[in-house]
């Protein structure tokens, strides 16, 4: 209802642009969501925040067009309301089944945006910026919606991962399982991964950082990646399979011997666990082949799963009574063997290392080689935190340049296929902008293989390592001999100069000072000695003194007596 407070023209906009078109934005909203919604909007509230006849004069219509284009936001990220996950997820955060427009100076944004508040969707505006950039306000609905959810369930997966996981993996593995079936001669092998248990190491993960450090887990990325980064793990194991196995019979028997289940899966590892790998560590458990990432190294380089992929076979059962170990060179790398076996029936298990061969030797039990050479490993430098953060800013950007090739943007390039074959145009849009970006990956990953960037970055971690270590020291931070230090550009030339000295003159200075300390303390030896001859001298006259005295006083008596003596003789 109209409230009587506003201007005449004011309620006429209100009237004829949004009460009279509620039924038609109602029918929108049903038609891709599968529910009916309300549009309930306080426009006194509105009118206080607006400003300028633009504003004041078509409050009604800048608010009907706020939420058309909510509506069109809706509508390109649901495929027309086909993707029913994210359809279900709008519902269930929007309880209330209302949405409406606001005003809020508070609002974390440069214009607008959208949030959901007590099972309201709000499409928000900050004041005095009502109406303006509208289509934008809604460009990041899946977020909103993200956040209410996980209000609701903190370590449950976002309704934007279970998309992703639909699309880039579910959907996709199927046909990937297929291709590994061949390598694997026509034996099956399925795929699994635990989504709930992932997103919750990752939330945990995330939770467990520094304050600092919270960047190197963008979860905004994460939901949007989890599908898709999952499934190439897993075509990195295709790739290794491919190239380890190649077919033969004999080593694909021995893969299932280990690998019993005939079941893959990838998971991750609390933060706080340390991973064998750079990136990500396979196992075989309980017949089961596992890859593992950490959260902090997830959607990083998955690739390289493929240089860690573990193969397993056995080899015919040796001397059980036998202790020995080998190393045998396979392409660059080092295949341990132990015994006694850690297989079933007796196998022994062979594992394909990461690390570099250093050197290669079979030996029985007792020879040297036996206890040496097993020891004899070089590890690749890894980098602790350059590529990490170079991957992070990297995908950062790329997911930054393709949100910019929005499907309106798009469709306005080619008005007549968007105008009679939406849905065509729409698949068409949505396969160059999967291409491009697992094009940019890939070669980003191909790029980082080529240059051996993990390696060379790690080699300028260990650099810059060295020189904050010596910046702490020489330049800030630390003390040096009881004073703060200086920056070294801001002396002057002369303190250059005798800086530049000083190593030459340190030695002399040094020696100088030794010789002074020895000399002061001969000196101090020798007032020692002074002062105690000096007491000594002290106690011998005072002696003496005594001596005279006693002297003194006997020679006084002697008179006395002799006195008495003189006095007695005239008596």
């Amino acid at each position: 209802m109209l409230t009587p407070k506003l201007p005449l023209l004011v309620r006429k906009d209100i009237r004829d642009e949004f009460e009279n078109n509620q039924e038609f934005l109602a029918e929108k909203f049903k038609k891709l969501l599968g529910e009916d919604y309300k549009f309930e909007v306080n426009f006194l509230t509105l009118y206080t925040h607006a400003e300028g006849d633009y504003q004041l004069g078509r409050i009604g219509t800048l608010v009907r067009t706020a939420i058309e284009d909510c509506a069109s936001r809706i509508d390109n990220g649901t495929n027309s309301g086909e993707e029913k996950i994210l359809v279900d997820g709008f519902n269930d955060a929007v309880p209330e089944r209302i949405i409406t427009v606001v005003a809020d100076p508070d609002f974390n944004a440069s214009y607008c945006g959208c949030r959901v508040t007590n099972g309201v969707f709000e499409i928000v505006f900050k004041p005095k910026n009502l109406g303006t950039n509208s289509y934008d306000a809604c460009e990041y609905w899946m977020k909103a919606i993200d956040e209410a959810a996980s209000k609701a369930n903190p370590k449950g997966l976002p309704p934007t991962a279970k998309s992703s996981i639909k699309t880039d993996f579910e959907d996709k593995k199927v046909e990937l399982e297929k291709v590994i079936s061949k390598h694997l001669g026509g034996e099956k092998l399925t795929l699994h991964a635990d989504f709930e248990d992932i997103w919750a190491k990752i939330i945990d993960g995330f939770e467990a950082l520094p304050a600092n450090k919270k960047n190197d887990l963008d979860l905004d990325h994460l939901k949007r990646r989890i599908g898709d980064s999952t499934f190439n793990y897993f075509d990195s194991l295709r790739d290794k399979l491919d190239r380890e196995l190649q077919g033969d019979d004999m080593m694909i028997e021995g893969f299932f011997d280990q690998v019993s289940t005939k079941e893959a899966w990838f998971g991750l590892i609390p933060e706080s666990e340390a991973l064998k790998g750079s990136y990500t560590d396979t196992t075989i458990e309980d017949g089961k082949l596992w890859s593992r990432s950490k959260p902090t190294k997830f959607d990083i380089n998955s690739s390289l799963a493929r240089h860690i992929t573990t193969r397993s076979t056995t080899l015919h059962q040796r001397d059980p009574f036998a202790t020995w170990t080998a190393q045998i060179p396979l392409n660059n790398h080092i295949v341990t063997a132990k015994w006694p076996p850690f297989g079933p029936d007796n196998a022994i298990v062979i594992t394909l290392d990461t690390h570099i061969m250093a050197n290669s030797a079979i030996s029985a039990p007792g020879s040297q080689a036996a206890t040496t050479n097993t020891s004899v490993q070089q590890q690749q430098m890894q980098s602790a935190y350059l590529l990490p953060k170079l991957h992070t800013l990297f995908t950062k950007t790329l997911s930054t340049t393709l949100a910019k090739c929005s499907y309106p943007a798009f469709a306005a390039c080619f008005p007549t296929p968007a105008a009679k074959k939406p849905e065509t145009l729409k698949a068409v849009w949505k396969q160059i902008v999967d291409k491009m970006e697992s094009k940019a990956l890939s070669e980003f990953d191909s790029i980082l293989q080529e240059k051996e960037l993990d390696r060379r970055f790690a080699e300028l971690e260990v650099v810059l390592k060295k020189a904050k270590e010596n910046m702490e020291v020489n330049g800030k931070g630390k003390q040096v001999d009881g004073e703060a230090g200086v920056a070294f550009h801001s002396l002057s030339p002369s303190d250059l100069f005798l800086a530049t000295l000083a190593p030459r003159l340190g030695p002399l200075v040094k020696q100088l000072e030794q010789t002074i300390i020895q000399q002061q303390q001969a000196n101090d030896n020798l007032i020692k000695e002074l002062l105690q001859r000096r007491t000594e001298i002290e106690d011998t006259v005072k002696k003496l003194e005594d001596v005279v005295s006693d002297v003194q006083g006997a020679n006084e008596v002697l008179y006395r007596a002799s006195q008495d003596m003189a006095d007695i003789e005239q008596d």
